[in-house]
Formats: structure tokens, C-alpha cells, sequence
């Protein structure tokens, strides 16, 4: 599993959505999320911005590109992706994936619907999330300040607790996620 870099995923469909809003509204209409995504749609209508209040920490964000007859869809994660985040990543790929669209993630590897369970996306949320914040503590012990984490809603400062202090076991882990997502809701 490749994860040097925030996940990112290129799709190639058969037919431009001229209106990447209705597509989304069909992909959350179909789902069965326990959590209800906010859709930030810039004014081209071209590129949207995925964020689940009290589940996301960094959301999910989407361009398309493309003409009338073929468009490419990039979706991608920044680094401190939450569980939630990767969860709405898999279910709209899969969601595009099922709707006809073909795609690779970043390394090259094809995306398969099948593959991109809910336990994929967590077994990789925990990994990503895991090294995240391992790099963000190397980060931020020789400036000894605040790092940021930035959204298209929100920036989110990390004081010195934010990231934690110990070994980064499960539950440590589970705290920093859980800290960071409450922080996250407090911004919208």
C-alpha cells in the first residue's frame, strides 16, 4: 500500500457532468453514510469540497476536467485524513466506479470497486493517519510553535497537546483522531 503522499485518485469517465453538483447529490442521495456530508462547490462548478461536520478533519476535495464527451475526476486527501474522510473518498470512487468511470490511484494502481471497502478505508486511514502525525510531531519539536492544518472552511492550529505526547499505540491514536475531528467541527 502506497501512502508517501495524501491519497489521490484519478478517474476518467465516458461523459462530462457538466454539473458536478448533481452527481455528488446522486452519489450522497445513494449512499448509506451514518453522517451527512456538506458540499462546498466552488462557483465554476468544476471543483467541490467534501466535509462531514463531527467526522471529517481535513474532507475530501474534487476537480473535474474535461469536455462534453470525456471528463477526468480527481479526488484526494490531504495528510490527517480522518477515517471519515477516507470513507466518503471510497464510497464516491466506488460510486463513479459502478457509474462507468475507470481510474488509477496515484502509484498507478487500477481503482476496483470491490477493493475500496469500508475496512480498506479504515485499514489505510489508520495507517496514513498513523504517519501523519508521527511526521507533524518531528515538524513541530525543533520550532516548538503551532503547525497548521489547512481546509477551504477552516485552518485548524495544533498546539503542543493536539498531536499528543506518547507512544502512538491505538488509543492514543484514537484520541489524537477524536481531538482533532472535535476541533475540526468546532471551525464550521
Amino acid at each position: 500500500m502506497a501512502c508517501n503522499a495524501p491519497f489521490k485518485c484519478t478517474l476518467v469517465t465516458g461523459f462530462y457532468t457538466s454539473r458536478l453538483a448533481v452527481s455528488l447529490e446522486r452519489w450522497a442521495d445513494t449512499q448509506k453514510l451514518d453522517f451527512t456530508p456538506s458540499v462546498l462547490l466552488d462557483p465554476d462548478g468544476a471543483s467541490a469540497f467534501l466535509f462531514a461536520r463531527g467526522r471529517s478533519i481535513r474532507g475530501v476535495h474534487i476537480a473535474q476536467r474535461g469536455s462534453r464527451l470525456r471528463a477526468r475526476i480527481e479526488l484526494w486527501l490531504e495528510r490527517c485524513a480522518s477515517r471519515g474522510d477516507w470513507q466518503m473518498l471510497f464510497t464516491l470512487v466506488t460510486f463513479l466506479l459502478e457509474h462507468g468511470a475507470r481510474g488509477t490511484e496515484d502509484d498507478g494502481l487500477p481503482l476496483v470497486p470491490g477493493a475500496l471497502s469500508g475496512e480498506e478505508a479504515t485499514r489505510r486511514a489508520r495507517f496514513c493517519f498513523r504517519r501523519d502525525v508521527l511526521t507533524l510531531r518531528q515538524v513541530r519539536e525543533p520550532h516548538a510553535g503551532v503547525l497548521s492544518l489547512a481546509t477551504p472552511l477552516f485552518t485548524l492550529a495544533l498546539g503542543d497537546t493536539d498531536l499528543g505526547r506518547g507512544a502512538l499505540d491505538e488509543a492514543e491514536l484514537d484520541a489524537v483522531e477524536a481531538r482533532l475531528i472535535e476541533r475540526a467541527r468546532q471551525q464550521v
